[in-house]
Protein backbone atom coordinates (compact mmCIF):
# COMPACT_ATOMS: atom_id res chain seq x y z
CA UNK A 1 0.00 0.00 0.00
CA UNK A 2 1.60 3.40 -0.70
CA UNK A 3 1.93 6.46 1.66
CA UNK A 4 -1.10 8.13 0.12
CA UNK A 5 -3.50 5.25 0.21
CA UNK A 6 -2.36 4.60 3.95
CA UNK A 7 -3.61 7.87 4.92
CA UNK A 8 -6.61 8.04 2.18
CA UNK A 9 -7.44 4.77 4.52
CA UNK A 10 -6.87 6.07 8.12
CA UNK A 11 -8.83 9.13 7.23
CA UNK A 12 -12.33 7.26 6.28
CA UNK A 13 -11.89 4.98 9.18
CA UNK A 14 -11.50 8.51 12.27
CA UNK A 15 -14.65 10.03 9.88
CA UNK A 16 -16.37 6.64 10.48
CA UNK A 17 -15.79 6.58 14.02
CA UNK A 18 -16.25 10.45 14.62
CA UNK A 19 -19.75 10.38 12.57
CA UNK A 20 -20.74 7.55 14.67
CA UNK A 21 -20.78 7.14 18.77
CA UNK A 22 -22.56 3.78 18.55
CA UNK A 23 -19.75 1.19 19.26
CA UNK A 24 -22.29 -1.57 17.79
CA UNK A 25 -23.21 0.24 14.54
CA UNK A 26 -21.51 1.69 11.81
CA UNK A 27 -22.35 3.84 8.90
CA UNK A 28 -19.80 4.58 6.41
CA UNK A 29 -21.43 8.36 5.65
CA UNK A 30 -18.64 9.60 3.41
CA UNK A 31 -20.16 6.26 0.89
CA UNK A 32 -23.33 7.49 0.68
CA UNK A 33 -25.36 10.58 -0.93
CA UNK A 34 -26.12 13.24 1.58
CA UNK A 35 -28.69 14.47 -0.96
CA UNK A 36 -30.27 11.32 -1.01
CA UNK A 37 -34.51 11.87 -0.92
CA UNK A 38 -36.99 9.74 0.62
CA UNK A 39 -38.12 8.20 -2.92
CA UNK A 40 -34.49 7.53 -3.49
CA UNK A 41 -33.57 5.80 -0.62
CA UNK A 42 -36.16 2.53 -1.72
CA UNK A 43 -34.79 -0.69 0.66
CA UNK A 44 -35.59 -4.00 1.05
CA UNK A 45 -35.26 -6.60 3.56
CA UNK A 46 -33.28 -10.17 3.60
CA UNK A 47 -33.40 -12.72 6.25
CA UNK A 48 -30.78 -14.82 6.25
CA UNK A 49 -31.98 -18.30 7.08
CA UNK A 50 -30.04 -21.61 8.42
CA UNK A 51 -32.14 -24.08 6.13
CA UNK A 52 -31.40 -23.29 2.55
CA UNK A 53 -27.83 -22.33 3.39
CA UNK A 54 -26.62 -24.74 5.96
CA UNK A 55 -24.71 -26.74 3.45
CA UNK A 56 -22.61 -23.45 2.12
CA UNK A 57 -21.62 -22.05 5.41
CA UNK A 58 -21.64 -24.85 7.94
CA UNK A 59 -19.51 -23.29 10.57
CA UNK A 60 -21.89 -19.95 10.55
CA UNK A 61 -23.93 -18.99 13.63
CA UNK A 62 -27.13 -18.72 12.50
CA UNK A 63 -30.37 -16.73 13.30
CA UNK A 64 -33.20 -19.02 15.53
CA UNK A 65 -36.76 -18.42 15.62
CA UNK A 66 -39.75 -20.42 17.57
CA UNK A 67 -43.13 -21.06 15.55
CA UNK A 68 -44.49 -17.83 16.93
CA UNK A 69 -41.74 -15.61 15.93
CA UNK A 70 -41.52 -17.21 12.83
CA UNK A 71 -44.87 -16.73 12.03
CA UNK A 72 -44.25 -13.05 12.84
CA UNK A 73 -41.13 -12.72 11.05
CA UNK A 74 -43.13 -14.22 7.67
CA UNK A 75 -46.65 -12.27 8.43
CA UNK A 76 -45.40 -9.17 9.93
CA UNK A 77 -41.44 -7.83 9.68
CA UNK A 78 -42.31 -5.73 5.96
CA UNK A 79 -44.96 -4.19 7.55
CA UNK A 80 -43.23 -3.29 10.91
CA UNK A 81 -40.43 -2.02 8.80
CA UNK A 82 -42.25 0.15 6.79
CA UNK A 83 -44.01 2.17 9.79
CA UNK A 84 -40.59 3.31 10.53
CA UNK A 85 -39.81 5.06 7.60
CA UNK A 86 -40.54 7.46 4.57
CA UNK A 87 -38.66 5.90 2.55
CA UNK A 88 -40.33 3.33 -0.16
CA UNK A 89 -40.06 -0.48 1.42
CA UNK A 90 -40.64 -2.43 -1.66
CA UNK A 91 -40.11 -6.11 -0.69
CA UNK A 92 -38.97 -9.40 1.60
CA UNK A 93 -36.18 -11.93 -0.08
CA UNK A 94 -35.31 -14.96 1.84
CA UNK A 95 -32.24 -17.33 1.49
CA UNK A 96 -33.91 -19.24 -1.18
CA UNK A 97 -34.04 -16.10 -2.99
CA UNK A 98 -29.85 -16.19 -3.18
CA UNK A 99 -27.21 -17.49 -5.34
CA UNK A 100 -24.94 -19.62 -2.82
CA UNK A 101 -21.85 -18.58 -5.21
CA UNK A 102 -22.77 -14.57 -4.51
CA UNK A 103 -22.47 -14.93 -0.77
CA UNK A 104 -19.18 -15.15 1.43
CA UNK A 105 -18.71 -15.12 5.27
CA UNK A 106 -17.14 -11.84 5.99
CA UNK A 107 -15.87 -10.67 9.59
CA UNK A 108 -17.21 -6.80 9.82
CA UNK A 109 -15.19 -4.43 12.67
CA UNK A 110 -17.29 -2.64 15.61
CA UNK A 111 -15.55 -1.11 18.68
CA UNK A 112 -17.46 -3.26 20.63
CA UNK A 113 -16.06 -6.25 18.66
CA UNK A 114 -16.14 -8.04 15.44
CA UNK A 115 -19.08 -9.91 13.89
CA UNK A 116 -18.81 -12.62 11.42
CA UNK A 117 -22.04 -12.32 8.62
CA UNK A 118 -22.87 -13.79 5.55
CA UNK A 119 -22.67 -11.05 3.33
CA UNK A 120 -22.82 -10.85 -0.55
CA UNK A 121 -20.01 -10.36 -2.43
CA UNK A 122 -18.55 -6.90 -3.87
CA UNK A 123 -19.73 -6.49 -6.91
CA UNK A 124 -23.96 -8.06 -6.23
CA UNK A 125 -26.39 -6.30 -7.12
CA UNK A 126 -29.65 -8.40 -5.05
CA UNK A 127 -32.30 -6.33 -6.97
CA UNK A 128 -34.30 -8.58 -9.10
CA UNK A 129 -37.20 -7.76 -11.62
CA UNK A 130 -39.87 -8.63 -8.60
CA UNK A 131 -38.01 -6.44 -5.89
CA UNK A 132 -35.86 -3.90 -7.20
CA UNK A 133 -34.60 -1.24 -4.13
CA UNK A 134 -31.40 1.00 -3.67
CA UNK A 135 -30.90 -0.58 -0.59
CA UNK A 136 -31.14 -4.00 1.41
CA UNK A 137 -31.07 -4.71 5.14
CA UNK A 138 -30.17 -7.40 5.26
CA UNK A 139 -30.64 -9.41 8.80
CA UNK A 140 -28.05 -12.02 10.11
CA UNK A 141 -27.99 -13.78 13.51
CA UNK A 142 -31.25 -12.72 14.96
CA UNK A 143 -32.88 -14.80 17.91
CA UNK A 144 -35.46 -13.41 20.84
CA UNK A 145 -35.17 -14.37 24.50
CA UNK A 146 -37.57 -14.09 27.02
CA UNK A 147 -36.43 -12.90 31.10
CA UNK A 148 -37.80 -11.77 34.05
CA UNK A 149 -37.06 -8.24 36.04
CA UNK A 150 -38.25 -7.11 39.70
CA UNK A 151 -40.17 -3.95 39.48
CA UNK A 152 -41.29 -1.33 42.19
CA UNK A 153 -41.55 -2.50 46.17
CA UNK A 154 -38.29 -2.40 48.11
CA UNK A 155 -34.86 -4.28 49.01
CA UNK A 156 -36.10 -4.88 52.70
CA UNK A 157 -38.29 -8.03 53.58
CA UNK A 158 -41.85 -8.31 52.94
CA UNK A 159 -41.20 -5.46 50.13
CA UNK A 160 -40.22 -7.69 47.32
CA UNK A 161 -41.01 -6.18 43.94
CA UNK A 162 -42.90 -6.94 41.19
CA UNK A 163 -41.60 -9.82 38.79
CA UNK A 164 -42.07 -8.38 35.13
CA UNK A 165 -41.48 -10.81 31.91
CA UNK A 166 -40.14 -9.14 29.12
CA UNK A 167 -39.01 -10.26 25.67
CA UNK A 168 -35.39 -9.20 24.11
CA UNK A 169 -34.61 -8.90 20.20
CA UNK A 170 -30.88 -9.34 19.12
CA UNK A 171 -30.14 -9.09 15.74
CA UNK A 172 -26.89 -8.42 13.29
CA UNK A 173 -27.51 -6.65 10.04
CA UNK A 174 -25.83 -5.24 6.82
CA UNK A 175 -27.05 -1.99 4.75
CA UNK A 176 -26.04 -3.33 1.03
CA UNK A 177 -25.84 -0.52 -1.27
CA UNK A 178 -27.27 -2.23 -4.87
CA UNK A 179 -25.79 0.77 -6.65
CA UNK A 180 -22.72 0.27 -5.50
CA UNK A 181 -22.77 -3.10 -5.11
CA UNK A 182 -21.04 -3.08 -1.70
CA UNK A 183 -22.00 -2.66 2.14
CA UNK A 184 -21.98 1.02 3.44
CA UNK A 185 -23.50 -0.22 6.79
CA UNK A 186 -23.24 -2.60 9.12
CA UNK A 187 -24.20 -3.62 12.87
CA UNK A 188 -25.54 -5.48 16.03
CA UNK A 189 -28.60 -3.88 18.10
CA UNK A 190 -30.79 -5.04 20.29
CA UNK A 191 -34.13 -4.27 21.91
CA UNK A 192 -36.77 -5.28 24.52
CA UNK A 193 -40.45 -4.33 25.46
CA UNK A 194 -43.00 -6.12 27.94
CA UNK A 195 -43.98 -9.85 27.20
CA UNK A 196 -47.99 -9.64 27.79
CA UNK A 197 -49.08 -12.99 28.63
CA UNK A 198 -52.54 -12.10 27.12
CA UNK A 199 -51.15 -10.77 23.89
CA UNK A 200 -47.51 -11.84 23.13
CA UNK A 201 -47.75 -10.70 19.22
CA UNK A 202 -47.87 -6.94 20.20
CA UNK A 203 -44.99 -7.72 22.61
CA UNK A 204 -43.11 -9.77 19.20
CA UNK A 205 -43.90 -5.99 17.37
CA UNK A 206 -43.36 -3.53 19.46
CA UNK A 207 -39.68 -5.09 20.14
CA UNK A 208 -38.96 -5.42 16.45
CA UNK A 209 -40.21 -2.02 15.75
CA UNK A 210 -37.57 -0.63 18.28
CA UNK A 211 -35.02 -2.56 16.49
CA UNK A 212 -35.87 -1.46 13.13
CA UNK A 213 -35.69 2.09 14.60
CA UNK A 214 -32.81 1.91 15.82
CA UNK A 215 -30.91 0.54 12.42
CA UNK A 216 -32.81 3.16 10.77
CA UNK A 217 -31.22 5.64 12.91
CA UNK A 218 -27.64 4.64 11.41
CA UNK A 219 -29.09 4.45 7.69
CA UNK A 220 -29.22 6.72 4.66
CA UNK A 221 -33.43 5.95 5.52
CA UNK A 222 -35.68 8.88 6.31
CA UNK A 223 -36.64 8.02 9.82
CA UNK A 224 -40.86 7.84 9.75
CA UNK A 225 -42.90 11.10 11.16
CA UNK A 226 -44.52 8.79 13.81
CA UNK A 227 -40.97 7.93 15.36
Amino acid sequence: MSIKSFFICAAAFLFIISCNNNTTQVLLQDETDTHLQARETSVSLLIIEPEPLYNYFPDHVYGALRPTEKMIFDNDLLQLFRQQTQSPVVGKKVSEDLVPDQLESRRFELEAGPINLISPKQGTDLSTSNINSRFTVILDKYHFSSYQVETGGGSYAGHEGDPQNRIRLDTAYIIWDNEQKREIGWGMVNASHILYGDDATTSYQNVIKSAFQKIIKVSPFIKSDSV
